[in-house]
């Protein structure tokens, strides 16, 4: 006797399509760019911080320009 295999069965949802508004590729870019230069900032201004307390401990002025 061969035991039978109960078969999976899953119901399919439904899936809600969403109408987005159409971007030119030129404003994805401009806030891509956006994003990376805010990004880029943030991370200078932290390695700045580090530099200033290095410098801090070091009896170094802090502003080398």
């Amino acid at each position: 006797m061969k035991k039978e295999a109960k078969k999976k069965t899953t119901e399919k949802k439904e899936v809600k399509k969403v109408v987005k508004k159409k971007l030119s590729e030129n404003d994805i870019l401009h806030k891509r760019v956006d994003d990376l230069i805010d990004d880029f900032t943030v991370a200078i201004r932290k390695v700045q911080d580090k530099l200033d307390k290095v410098s801090d401990r070091m009896g170094l002025p802090k502003d080398w320009s």
